[in-house]
């Protein structure tokens, strides 16, 4: 093994240390998520990390965001604010997922009917994100290995990121906030396909869509994301703190309401809504899940949905997942490449993501 170049690893100790400042790093849990991650700044920084990987957000004067009228009033509850519609073929699998009369052949031909989409959900099924051992070359026998619910759940995502395909990119790109999404969406998968959770694929949604309601408020309130954004940077703190001060509300919340206005389930809202305050959901398990998610993603600075600092951990939502911390470094392993596959495969072209 080639000896470490010290300055380098300096340099790498200091930004996941400040990365990690609001975290008690005394914790046996984090204290092995910074070493992992002290490793993997290091190998970036060397130029021996492939993996996808994104330096955290800039400060706003270098990102040049010329903003110079305010807001309309806006009301969430009143809904103000136009939300965008989930494209129309969305709507056509939840309608053949109420109908127990169905067949695998059904959903097939609603998703032929969108050639982009049948061609990254045949490429998803074959990846590493499932492992199959046969290769699957039909649209139909896609819907039969994975099952409904799985497909159910694929069909979201793709269709979710087909919806802020044209959103401003202003406060983050949208390569760097869909490779944060997804590696958000990888990991809770692997953990709750590790702790034995059913339905595993809703969690890569939730961890897809957690951060969702910053793209609301970058398309829709700019100037008040813009406040958000140099309040955060002014006083040091996380982006999700500033956002309260100056929204009244965090995306967190943006992200739940516009999931309740898209009419999904209560316990997706719930994973969405509630991933900063885990105690306060309905569905704690599940919540807790995508809350660990987004730290260890945070940690690993795979891509940025504009937080700079890893959240810090919440205690009791650590009791329903409490991993050996043996297994991070398999994980660490695994999430770095199937990120890679998975942003190729289910991002439209212009947000492929690049290197450092």
């Amino acid at each position: 093994m080639a000896e470490m170049d010290a300055a380098i690893l300096k340099k790498a100790e200091e930004r996941t240390q400040n990365r990690f400042r609001y975290t008690d790093k005394d914790h046996i849990v984090i204290e092995e998520l910074v070493r992992l991650c002290v490793s993997r700044e290091y190998a970036a920084l060397s130029g021996e990390n492939d993996a996808v990987y994104f330096a955290g957000p800039s400060k706003p004067e270098d990102n040049v965001i010329h903003l110079e009228q305010k807001d309309e009033p806006f009301d969430l509850a009143g809904k103000k604010i136009m939300l965008p519609s989930l494209p129309i073929i969305f709507t056509q699998i939840v309608s053949l997922m109420g109908n127990s009369n169905s067949s695998a052949n059904d959903f097939a031909e609603v998703i032929r009917m969108d050639p982009p989409l049948a061609a990254r959900l045949l490429k998803l099924v074959n990846s590493s994100f499932y492992g199959l051992r046969h290769r699957v070359d039909t649209v139909s026998s896609a819907v039969s290995v994975v099952g409904t619910k799985a497909l159910y759940s694929l069909v979201l995502s793709m269709s979710v990121i087909k919806t802020f395909k044209d959103i401003p990119e202003n406060f983050v790109t949208l390569p760097s906030f869909w490779s944060h999404s997804i590696a958000c969406g990888v990991i809770a998968k692997r953990i709750a396909e590790y702790k034995k959770i059913p339905e595993t694929e809703r969690f890569f949604v939730a961890g897809l869509l957690h951060d969702i309601g910053r793209l609301v408020i970058f398309n829709y309130l700019p100037f008040r994301a813009k406040e958000a954004f140099e309040m955060s940077w002014e006083n040091d703190e996380p982006l999700h703190q500033s956002e309260k001060k100056v929204l009244e509300h965090d995306h967190a919340k943006f992200g739940g309401l516009l999931l309740k206005f898209w009419k999904l389930s209560d316990i997706l809202v719930d994973m969405v809504m509630f991933h900063h305050l885990p105690g306060r959901a309905r569905h704690r398990k599940e919540v807790s899940v995508i809350h660990f998610a987004d730290i260890i993603t945070n940690g690993m600075q795979i891509g940025s949905s504009g937080e700079r600092f890893v959240p810090p951990l919440n205690f009791d939502a650590w009791k329903y997942i409490e991993l050996p911390v043996q297994y991070f470094e398999k994980l660490f392993e695994i999430v770095g490449k199937e990120v890679s596959e998975v942003t190729r495969i289910i991002t439209p072209s212009k947000n492929k993501p690049g290197k450092i």
